[in-house]
């Protein structure tokens, strides 16, 4: 367009009047031209969220290799569920993958623009249970976690933090996740009187050891009433890294009381008289909801 200006023809000032309305003619009908294709790619972006998402029979997008996982088993879509789940992702951070385990028969994808914004970018994933899976109590949970299909679907990632709807992590803390990789297990220690270990309702896993656990051990017939202190024992049985009592309280709180901790499970349930403070340091305790105990 400088050229043409410069040309001797366009040089007098009649010519140049008649020129410059066609020149902007042409600049406007470019311009006009690149919206319209903006607005087409906007569109089809969209149009991808929606499909890639948008039935109960779209596939679940391929794991991270390498990526820690924060995974969830929800049978039914709770009011707390995507908000739980967004709110995860945003406190882990980039360098993790939630995964919801549903069953695709009643899995329906929620209007939600955030989540289907989040399992187009690949930082949400939906996977399917075998049809047959039944959690509707605390035993039904402890069988299928303790059995090796959950954990070899979970091979590719280091460490697993398996949550549930009534926990949660606090984004005031200044401590991570990716504090505590070196151990094996770890949740919020149990009071003696309700047992040993840590709770598994906020917990950190090595699914690598914990399928190895699930394909050499029987918890059927160990006598135990639950997943989280079964494993406990098989991983201190096998030498696997556990935290002490001190350590394990500054990652998540449930039956023993630790001002600040990371995360907390149920503690509407177990931490009544402290709900005041735990409400001033992780507010997003108000997000959780009853659910079977565990």
């Amino acid at each position: 367009m400088t050229a043409l200006l410069a040309s001797p023809a366009l040089r007098s000032r009649p010519y140049l009047l008649l020129a410059v309305p066609g020149i902007i003619f042409f600049v406007l009908a470019l311009i006009g031209s690149s919206w319209t294709g903006g607005l087409k790619s906007v569109s089809q972006y969209a149009g991808n969220i929606v499909s890639s998402a948008g039935g109960h029979n779209a596939p679940a997008t391929s794991p991270s290799q390498g990526h820690p996982m924060g995974v969830i088993i929800e049978t039914s879509v709770t009011p707390n569920l995507i908000p739980l789940m967004l709110h995860f992702l945003t406190v882990l951070g980039p360098s993790w993958t939630i995964v919801l385990f549903t069953l695709e028969s009643t899995w329906r994808m929620p209007a939600s623009p955030a989540l289907r914004r989040a399992i187009e970018h690949k930082q949400i994933e939906i996977r399917f249970l075998p049809a047959d899976t039944v959690l509707n109590n605390s035993g039904a949970v402890s069988n299928f976690l303790t059995g090796p299909w959950l954990w070899a679907q979970l091979l590719s990632a280091p460490r697993v933090l398996l949550f549930q709807t009534d926990s949660v992590i606090c984004s005031n803390s200044d401590i991570t996740v990716e504090s505590f990789f070196d151990y094996d297990f770890l949740g919020a220690p149990i009071a003696s009187a309700y047992g040993q270990g840590y709770n598994g309702g906020l917990s950190l896993r090595n699914p690598k050891l914990f399928l190895e656990i699930t394909q050499t051990s029987d918890f059927k017939t160990s006598g135990d009433s639950f997943e989280d202190q079964w494993f406990y024992k098989e991983v201190k049985k096998r030498g696997g890294a556990l935290p002490v009592e001190d350590v394990a309280k500054t990652f998540s709180v449930e039956t023993i009381y630790y001002e600040r901790p990371l995360g907390y499970h149920q503690p509407q349930r177990w931490q009544k008289d402290h709900m005041s403070q735990i409400e001033n340091w992780c507010p997003e305790v108000k997000m959780l909801i009853g659910r079977r105990a565990q």
